[in-house]
């Protein structure tokens, strides 16, 4: 009958770890950078910088390392793209491979927009490619539409109000 008492006492126990873990206030997270790997450099600093608005804070070259990267930067967005002789593509890695399938890891990038339809006018003028239709959330009556950048990575954009 001594396991009645000990198991009430583990609970107890549990029971405060638990209640102090939750009275722990949260370090404070401050959004860093996403970094994409790229095939071409130049291609898609290109893309960021003409279709997205990120402007080239630095560049860094090293060919004797194989790699080239390009911090860039727009408003409180930061952006790192790199191209390494080594990456290796997805289909070269899977030669059957259908871009429809989804991988673990991450699968796109989210830009909250106002005035959706300029940046619409915006994205259909640098002939971008879409990844379907723009859609609208049933809930928030919110448009968003999918892009593609020069290496297939999504990049979504949400209509953030109306007009």
């Amino acid at each position: 009958m001594r396991t009645l008492p000990l198991l009430a006492f583990i609970l107890v126990l549990w029971d405060a770890v638990a209640a102090q873990e939750q009275a722990q206030p949260k370090p404070k997270l401050s959004f860093g950078f996403v970094s994409i790997i790229v095939a071409d450099l130049d291609k898609s600093l290109d893309w960021y910088t003409k279709v997205l608005g990120f402007a080239v804070k630095n560049r860094i070259e090293n060919e004797a390392r194989g790699f080239k990267i390009a911090n860039l930067r727009r408003t409180e967005y930061a952006l790192e793209l790199i191209e390494l002789k080594k990456a290796v593509a997805l289909n070269k890695a899977l030669p059957n491979f259908n871009p429809k399938t989804r991988i673990q890891g991450f699968f796109k990038v989210g830009f909250q927009v106002s005035h959706f339809d300029q940046w619409l006018q915006h994205l259909r003028y640098h002939k971008v490619s879409f990844y379907g239709k723009v859609v609208t959330d049933p809930i928030t009556q919110r448009r968003m539409v999918i892009v593609t950048d020069p290496d297939n990575n999504r990049v979504q954009f949400f209509e953030t109000s109306k007009g």
